[in-house]
């Protein structure tokens, strides 16, 4: 199943997995920059490589591998 192995990110550095916790790093939504969140869901597409997150306060959204780093 894709959400159960490792995939990298479009830079091919580092390897996200489902459960992984991961800062947000995205300076383009200020609500959400820093906060840190557990992977539920990865989703590979020819634009790259999305993950769906939750963070440690509840909130929930869809965001690009680019913008995380592993927490």
């Amino acid at each position: 199943m894709l959400n159960d192995i490792n995939r990298d990110n479009n830079e091919g550095g580092m390897k996200v997995a489902v459960n992984d916790m991961v800062e947000i790093i995205s300076s383009s939504n200020p609500e959400i920059y820093g906060k840190i969140g557990e992977v539920l869901e990865i989703m590979e597409s020819r634009e790259g490589v999305e993950l769906r997150v939750e963070t440690i306060d509840g909130m929930e959204f869809w965001i690009d591998s680019e913008d995380v780093v592993l927490y």
